[in-house]
């Protein structure tokens, strides 16, 4: 996967390339833990993403769905978390019914 980030500031881009570091220490390390980005839409973050190649919009994946709310871990008030584990057991599920 190649993920392309325009359109955002230094800082911006120190915060995301340490969230990106994190994700990968934690998999080295075999530790589980929820990262979070506090993405200030109303400040000047204005991201713009590409992955391979492609504009990003919200994934419907391979379950026949959008990734719905109940895919979604802690909510609290309009903060968005989601655990990938929650994606792969609806994509078990539905493969297991085949």
């Amino acid at each position: 996967m190649n993920i392309e980030i325009d359109n955002i500031n230094e800082a911006q881009y120190y915060a995301i390339q340490a969230m990106l570091y994190k994700w990968q220490y934690f998999g080295e390390q075999g530790m589980s833990r929820i990262t979070a980005f506090y993405a200030d839409g109303d400040g000047n973050f204005r991201p713009k993403i590409k992955i391979d190649k492609k504009k990003i919009s919200f994934p419907e994946i391979a379950i026949g769905c959008e990734l719905s709310e109940d895919l979604i871990l802690h909510p609290k008030n309009d903060d968005y978390a989601i655990d990938y584990d929650a994606i792969a057991w609806k994509l078990r599920e539905k493969r297991e019914k085949w």
